[in-house]
């Protein structure tokens, strides 16, 4: 009867260290497992950083593109305000010399 139980309680004992062995083994995977992940987080967190300068970089730089575009607008519509007086002089001019030519001026 001794002689059953402790058979009995040796296949326990081996099921458990059988089960100990498993759980460690896992436990092994897991820490691996987390280890890369960690990893991987801390190269994300400096991708997204490298990620935020270069978004600022860009709204810099749109900024300036934006003002340089403002400028070009300003030039625009001044040169075409000059045009609208010169040709509004050039009209003038015109009638003058067309009235000219009508009191006996050659032309």
């Amino acid at each position: 009867m001794l002689c059953a139980s402790r058979k009995k309680l040796q296949s326990k004992l081996l099921e458990s260290e059988e089960a100990a062995s498993a759980a460690q083994a896992k436990l092994s995977s897991l820490e691996k497992t987390k280890n890369r992940i960690a990893s991987e987080l801390e190269d994300t967190g400096y991708a997204l950083e490298d990620m935020r300068n270069q978004v600022a970089g860009m709204e810099k730089s749109k900024k300036k593109f934006d003002a340089e575009i403002n400028d070009w607008k300003a030039k625009f519509e001044a040169r075409g305000q000059e045009l609208d007086v010169s040709q509004r002089d050039a009209r003038s001019l015109n009638t003058e010399v067309g009235r000219g030519c009508g009191r006996g001026c050659v032309c």
